[in-house]
C-alpha cells in the first residue's frame, strides 16, 4: 500500500481541533496503520520531535485491567487507553470550551486535588506539567500525535487479548474534546474492535445523539455531564433515549444522608435509577437511561454543610439535602 506523503508540522501549528489540526491527525493515524509494522523515515522523525517535546510521559496511555495510573481507570475490568490532559486553560490552550465556573472551581485534575495537590504543597508540579505537555504536544504534533493513536489502539488490542478483557477508550480524561465527532479516530476504534466512552458538557454532541436516537457517535458512548449549567430537558432528551447523565452530588454522609449513593434523581418530573459511576470508570456497559451518580470529591467531599455551600458555591453539585434525590 502507497504511503501518503506527509508534509512537516509548519512552525506555527495548526490551532487543535481546526480544519488543519484535524486533517493532519487523520493524516497520522492512516499512514501508521499502512505502514504495517514499519515506519516510514518522515514519520519516525515526528515521532521523535514529539517525544522530546512530551519529556517522561507518554501522549497515550494503554492500561490492562485494574492496572492504570490514574485511580478512577485502575477500577475498569476492560483494557483501556485514555489520553489525560490539561484541563479547560491550565496549558494555554482552552480544552474545555462547556466548562462552567463551578467545574474550573472544582476540577478534579486541577492542582487543588489528589497527588497535584501534594505537589503543589511541596512546591512541585511533575504532575501538571505532564498534562500540559500532553495537550501542547497533541496540538503541536497533529502527525505525530494521530500516529501515536493508531499505534496505541494496536497495543490495546494486544493488551486486551492477552488479558482476556474488553478493549475500551476514554481520550476526554480532564478535557471536553470532540473526539467522537472524527472520522478517522472512529475508523481507528473500528478496526482494533474498540469501543470508547466520553462525559461531555458540550450540548451539540448530545443533541446530534438525540436527534439520531441513539447515545453513541462515532463509536463513542457519550454520557452528558450535568453542571450549574446544563439543561434539564436536554437531559431528560438524552435519557430518553438511552443516554446516561452524570450527575456529582456533594458532600455525602453529611448529617442524616448517610448512603453513599441515591437511589433515584429527579428530572423532567420523573425519578430516574441511580447507578454507582464511581465503581468503575468503563461507561460502555452501563444499563440506559441511567444517572451516573459520582461522589463529590475534593472540597466537595466535605462533611461540614458550611465548607460544603462555600465550595459549591456556584451550584455545580448536588446538595444532599436536595429534594430531587431519592435516598
Amino acid at each position: 500500500m502507497k504511503l501518503a506523503v506527509i508534509q512537516p508540522t509548519p512552525a506555527r501549528a495548526p490551532a487543535l481541533d481546526s480544519p488543519e489540526w484535524r486533517a493532519d491527525f487523520a493524516r497520522g493515524i492512516r499512514s501508521a496503520l499502512a505502514a504495517e509494522g514499519t515506519r516510514p523515515a518522515y514519520l519516525v522523525r515526528a515521532l521523535r520531535t514529539m517525544r522530546a517535546d512530551l519529556g517522561a510521559t507518554d501522549l497515550f496511555e494503554v492500561s490492562a485491567p485494574h492496572a492504570s495510573a490514574n485511580g478512577k481507570i485502575a477500577k475498569n475490568a476492560s483494557a483501556t487507553l485514555a489520553f489525560t490532559g490539561a484541563p479547560a486553560t491550565a496549558s494555554g490552550l482552552n480544552t474545555c470550551p462547556a466548562s462552567t465556573a463551578g467545574c474550573r472551581a472544582l476540577c478534579v485534575l486541577s492542582d487543588a486535588c489528589g497527588y497535584a495537590a501534594i505537589e503543589r504543597r511541596a512546591g512541585v508540579s511533575t504532575i501538571m506539567d505532564a498534562r500540559a505537555r500532553r495537550t501542547l504536544a497533541l496540538r503541536s504534533h497533529p502527525v505525530a500525535a494521530g500516529a501515536a493513536l493508531a499505534i496505541a489502539c494496536a497495543r490495546l488490542e494486544r493488551v486486551a487479548r492477552s488479558s482476556d478483557a474488553r478493549a475500551v477508550a476514554r481520550l476526554n480524561v480532564g478535557t471536553d474534546l470532540p473526539w467522537e465527532s472524527m472520522p478517522s479516530v472512529a475508523d481507528a476504534f473500528a478496526r482494533f474492535g474498540i469501543e470508547a466512552y466520553a462525559y461531555t458538557k458540550r450540548p451539540a454532541p448530545i443533541r446530534a445523539a438525540v436527534r439520531a436516537g441513539f447515545p453513541v457517535i462515532g463509536r463513542t458512548r457519550l454520557v452528558y455531564s450535568w453542571s450549574e449549567c446544563a439543561s434539564e430537558s436536554l437531559a431528560c432528551e438524552f435519557l430518553g433515549i438511552g443516554g446516561n447523565v452524570a450527575v456529582v452530588f456533594a458532600g455525602l454522609g453529611v448529617g442524616n444522608y448517610r448512603r453513599l449513593m441515591p437511589r433515584a434523581f429527579k428530572l423532567g418530573g420523573r425519578n430516574w435509577e441511580c447507578i454507582d459511576g464511581d465503581a468503575t470508570d468503563d461507561r460502555t456497559t452501563d444499563a440506559p437511561a441511567r444517572i451516573v451518580a459520582l461522589a463529590g470529591k475534593g472540597a466537595l467531599a466535605s462533611r461540614n454543610p458550611a465548607r460544603l455551600a462555600e465550595a459549591n458555591r456556584y451550584g455545580f453539585a448536588i446538595d444532599p439535602s436536595d429534594p430531587r434525590i431519592v435516598w
